[in-house]
């Protein structure tokens, strides 16, 4: 437990000092005037995409479970997905936090645990292989691009590989790491081999488990738009296509815990790519990426809706107050 607050304030430590640091590279008086004079149509529109990319991810996760844990329905699974997406910020489990809490509510939603936490499983195993491919093919991209060709292709390979490499050795960290009591308190009332016989049975849904990954590559998008409305809302000329190279390179790297929800990091990432590729005006790159980021708590506030008032979570509204 003390392990585990020291982590926690280690990434807030180090987001403060990022932020700090990106304070004297940014032009502050020129940031507020964004803020203040953003298009507030664009505003909206990065809220939209938002939620609609939990509505995206709670369809696809409702196809995996909908093949072995019986029928759950979209709507459903939307309401459990801001619900978790909400306190998952709030909760200090890193990435896994919303995974974590959906598993715990699983029977709320009369889905059986094993089965649910098999689906769990394969889709964040999935969720995670599309943000390789989408990575991967940015990264490609990019050193094209910023080389104008004049490197070998070995490079190319080489700093595919390499990024890929840094994003699992990270994820290993990130998720080989869990707390202990979360360990204990999941797997010690489960049978590890249930669950493994639960995610062997998805070899019968072939094409559930294929049409998802394609999915999840395709949900990068969702980032990449947000960012994009964002920078129009502040009034960064920016190409959708040069977003679609660097936002999924920014997202993967800004996963890395090492800081919180990727503050600081995922800001310093844009700037350096946007300078590097477009020369870009920092104040601009920093102020789009940190609209987007205060717009994303927004975008989830349904979810305090949904647990609060919709009566179906009553009951756990009465153990939480209790």
């Amino acid at each position: 437990m003390i392990l585990s607050l020291i982590k926690r304030f280690w990434k807030i430590a180090v987001s403060i000092g990022l932020l700090g640091a990106l304070a004297f590279i940014v032009d502050l008086e020129e940031a507020k005037r964004f803020f203040v004079e953003s298009d507030k149509r664009f505003l909206v529109a990065v809220v939209v995409v938002q939620m609609l990319d939990r509505w995206f991810m709670a369809w696809k996760w409702s196809m995996l479970v909908n093949c072995i844990a019986g029928p759950i329905k979209v709507i459903k699974a939307t309401k459990l997905y801001f619900i978790c997406g909400l306190f998952g910020l709030l909760v200090p489990l890193g990435g896994i936090g919303p995974d974590v809490i959906r598993f715990l509510k699983l029977e709320e939603f009369g889905v059986d645990k094993i089965k649910g936490l098999a689906s769990i499983i394969i889709e964040r195993f999935l969720g995670v292989a599309g943000t390789l491919v989408a990575t991967g093919l940015s990264t490609l991209c990019f050193v094209l691009i910023f080389t104008n060709n004049q490197y070998s292709t070995e490079l190319v390979v080489l700093s595919v590989a390499s990024l890929v490499l840094l994003l699992l050795c990270a994820i290993i960290f990130r998720y080989g790491r869990m707390p202990t009591f979360i360990v204990e308190r999941i797997f010690s009332k489960l049978h590890v081999k249930d669950v493994l016989d639960s995610m062997a049975s998805y070899k019968t849904h072939v094409k559930t488990v294929v049409a998802v990954g394609f999915l999840s590559f395709i949900e990068q998008g969702f980032g990449v738009l947000a960012f994009f409305f964002a920078a129009k809302a502040i009034g960064f000329e920016v190409g959708i296509v040069t977003c679609m190279i660097i936002i999924p390179i920014a997202a993967a790297l800004a996963r890395m815990p090492i800081s919180l929800w990727g503050l600081g990091v995922r800001e310093g990432i844009e700037i350096a790519l946007f300078v590097a590729l477009e020369g870009a005006n920092v104040t601009e790159v920093a102020s789009a990426s940190l609209l987007m980021t205060i717009l994303m708590f927004v975008a989830v506030l349904p979810g305090l809706y949904w647990w609060y008032f919709d009566s179906g979570y009553s009951n756990a509204r009465k153990k939480v107050v209790s």
